[in-house]
């Protein structure tokens, strides 16, 4: 969420605002160039309409987030499993 904030204020506005590390300025871009940004560019690369899900793809993007989150909070962990095994009974 930071990322995004530090994103938002850089384009956005004119304000000068605290980065990481460093003391920075936003460019204030007019109101078009940022709908290029935020809306034409991510078009352009995922498309306009939304596409099928990859069912398969998500049970590993799942079984992925399982295993990173072994050894982490319960509730992750069965909640990752409880989607996964949603996804696995629609494919």
């Amino acid at each position: 969420m930071y990322r995004t904030y530090v994103v938002r204020n850089f384009l956005e506005t004119d304000h000068e605002f605290m980065t990481w590390e460093a003391r920075s300025r936003g460019i204030a871009l007019e109101k078009p160039v940022l709908e290029k940004i935020y809306s034409r560019n991510f078009e352009s690369l995922a498309g306009s309409a939304p596409r099928k899900l990859d069912i398969g793809l998500a049970i590993e993007d799942c079984e992925k987030a399982i295993s990173l989150a072994t050894g982490g909070p319960a509730q992750v962990h069965s909640e990752l499993h409880r989607i996964a095994m949603q996804l696995r009974s629609l494919a």
